[in-house]
Parts: C-alpha cells; structure tokens; sequence
C-alpha cells in the first residue's frame, strides 16, 4: 500500500484502540520490528488454510472474496471499487 512503517503502526494502533480487550502494545510493535527486518514482503496464509480464519470465525464469503485464494488480494480488490 506504500506506507511508511510510521503511517501503519499509528493505523494499527487505532484499529487496536477500538478492540476489546486491545492486543498488547508491545505485542504490536514486535510483529511490526519482526516484519521491518524481513529480506522481503511475506504476505498473509492463504484463505483455505484453517489454522487460521476459518477456524477464529473471520472468514466471510462475499462478492469479493468468492475466487481470492489470500485475504490481501481481497483488500486490494475492495480498494479498487471505492
């Protein structure tokens, strides 16, 4: 999305101001310094995979998510239809 690792631990920090109860700060800004030092971009477990969305209850099928085999590709396709 081409923000800076500033820009995106501030959003994430909102969204997780919002959440109850809210992950740990230090929780947070480990996984962002864990990414930041990565040689390249990894991008999230595919949908199919159940240890993970299926299984927490956060997979929801839609319009837009109906061929998607990643969750990014699903955030870059609602992107583009605003």
């Amino acid at each position: 999305m081409g923000w800076s690792w500033e820009k995106l631990e501030d959003e994430i920090m909102k969204w997780n101001s919002k959440n109850i109860p809210p992950l740990q700060e230090n929780y947070i800004r480990t996984q962002i310094r864990w990414h930041k030092r990565q040689p390249k971009n990894i991008l999230p477990p595919n949908c199919d995979n159940n240890n993970f969305y299926k299984s927490i209850g956060t997979c929801v099928k839609d319009n837009y998510c109906r061929n998607l085999k990643n969750p990014i590709n699903y955030a870059f396709r609602k992107m583009k239809k605003k």
